[in-house]
This record gives C-alpha cells, structure tokens and sequence, in this order.
C-alpha cells in the first residue's frame, strides 16, 4: 500500500529540517535536482490499493537504491578503470560552489573554461582562448596557437617565439582583431566541434590555414580567370583552324 502523503509545508517555531541540514552537500543537492514526481508517478501502480499496511515512501526507497549505486560503483572500479575520472569529475560538480576556483561548466568538456569580455552587451564567453599572428603587409597568419584563460599579456610572448621560430623573425605590431571577426564568423573559429584540448588547438589551426588559403585564392583569382580566359581563346582558335582546314580539302 502507499504511503501517505507528505506534508511540505509543516511549519515550526524554531528551525525545520533543512535548516538542519548541510544545504552545500552534494547529496542535499542532488536530492533538489532530481525529478522525484517521475518515480511517484512511475512506481505508483505496482503498489497495493488495500492490503491495510503503509509501505515505505517511494522516494525514500529511490533515494536509498541511488546511494547503494554509487557506493557499489566506487568500491567495484579497478584503479585503472576509465570510469574514475567520471566519477571524480561528477564528485567535483556536486561539491563545487559559486566561489570555486577551476569550476567544472560543462561535463562534456571540463576544460571549457569562463572568459571575462569586459563588454556591456557579453561579459563572459565559455571556451578557450586563441592567439593569432599576421604579417601587416601580405595579411598572411604564421601563427596560431591555444591558451586556456591565461592573462592576455602572458599570451603574447609564446606567441611570438612560435612566430620566429617559424618565419625566422619576429613580427611588427599590428591590429588583428578584423582579422579574428573574419575567423570567427567565416571560418569556424567562433564555435568548435573538436574535443578537449587538442580538439581546440586543432580548430584554430584549421581556421588559420582556411584564412590564408581564401585569402591566397582572392589574390589569384583575376591571374586564373585571365589564363582561362586566355586559354579558352587559344582552343577555340585552333578550333576554327582545323574546321576551315577540312573544308577547303
């Protein structure tokens, strides 16, 4: 048989039970998260209507096979198994608060880290940060690299070793930012579908690499359309030669 219904709102004089309670522990949040009418609405019809006798609550009963779960699961993974890290990193979730240092947001990329803009309009952007390098004169990008959430400043001089060891020297100051709008928007660099980390740096190279090759591809295209063009002109010449050849024999 059921049990009764529980009264929510009991009201005391002095504290209730969740004022008792630690409301931080990873459990009391896991208990607020959970959908528990789901189960009430689920399990309700393998209960006896009048058999005279209360059973024990259904989330209660939920609750404890949960709690069973996670023991059992803990106690059975081999040191090396591929489950601990996601153990770990959910234990990490639930005991995190708003103040926490290295948060956890996102559980399909934990290294997704929160960026501060310092705009009115997008304060914070979720995602890594990239670096990029150009020459002021061809605009062709010689470098790309990935940070995390490194003070921008720190972002610089790795930046430019990886510039001069590639090209050799050092490159000018210049404005970059139209050039990672054209990224962002044209070449994929504003949303990235690779995982983890060498995912991230794998998207910003390959964002890099389309930006230079659209960019050498609208250099040449008026030298490919006049070689056509010229081409073009050369075969249907020959063309009409060996039409008038033919018809005088």
């Amino acid at each position: 048989m059921l049990a009764k219904s529980k009264i929510e709102n009991q009201f005391s004089f002095f504290f209730t039970l969740e004022d008792t309670l630690n409301q931080k522990h990873p459990l009391y949040i896991l208990s607020n998260r959970v959908d528990w009418q789901l189960f009430e609405k689920e399990f309700s019809s393998l209960y006896c209507e009048n058999n005279e006798r209360h059973a024990k609550p259904i989330r209660l009963l939920v609750g404890l096979l949960i709690l069973k779960l996670v023991r059992e699961l803990e106690r059975n993974l081999k040191p090396d198994s591929i489950y601990l890290a996601d153990v770990e990193l959910f234990k990490r979730v639930l005991a995190q608060k708003r103040t926490s240092k290295n948060k956890i947001y996102s559980l399909y990329e934990p290294e997704t880290q929160c960026i501060s803009k310092g705009k009115e309009h997008k304060k914070f952007e979720f995602g890594n940060k990239a670096s990029f390098v150009y020459t002021q004169n061809t605009g062709v990008i010689v470098g790309a690299m990935g940070f995390r959430n490194e003070f921008d400043g720190h972002t610089l001089e790795p930046a430019l070793e990886q510039t001069e060891r590639l090209v050799g020297k050092a490159p000018k100051k210049a404005a970059i930012e139209p050039v990672i709008g054209h990224l962002k928007t044209d070449h994929r660099l504003g949303r990235n579908f690779y995982k983890g980390i060498v995912g991230d740096n794998i998207n910003i190279i390959l964002a890099a690499a389309a930006y230079n090759f659209k960019r050498m591809m609208n250099k040449w295209k008026l030298s490919y359309c006049q070689f056509f063009q010229k081409l073009y002109s050369l075969i249907k010449l020959m063309i009409y030669k060996i039409f008038w050849l033919n018809k005088a024999f």
